[in-house]
Order: C-alpha cells, then structure tokens, then sequence
C-alpha cells in the first residue's frame, strides 16, 4: 500500500500509523454512517416539529390554513 523509508524506527511507526488512520478514515462504511446520522436528523426534525405544532417556519400546510381561516 504505502511505500516510503525513514531515519528512524519512531518515525516509520508514526508514518505506519498514519497511513492506516487515512485508510480507515476512507473506508466504505463512513459512507453508511453518515446516511444513518442524517436520517436521525431529519427524523428527529420532524418529531420535534410534530410536538411544537405550528410554532416555526415548518408549519404543516393544512393546519397553517386551518388557524388563518
């Protein structure tokens, strides 16, 4: 994977470690993980959204009409 030759033993460990860091940090899953985070969010948006009713800008429609007339 990663070639490389260094003065000294700490060193080469250090650049060994780094590398794998920046394998995992490319990993597939990271992909999936930040799907699933997302979702939470816009999941927990909309409860939040449900319990305040028609507090806020995302008011639903129909009972933004209801309330106005």
């Amino acid at each position: 994977m990663m070639l490389g030759s260094e003065g000294s033993r700490p060193a080469a460990k250090y650049q060994a470690d780094r590398a794998l860091l920046l394998l995992l940090l490319t990993a597939p899953f990271q992909y999936r993980l930040s799907q699933r985070a997302a979702q939470q969010a816009r999941d927990l948006r909309e409860i939040a959204a449900r319990r305040l009713g028609s507090v806020g800008p995302a008011a639903p429609a129909a009972r933004i009409k209801r309330l106005s007339g």
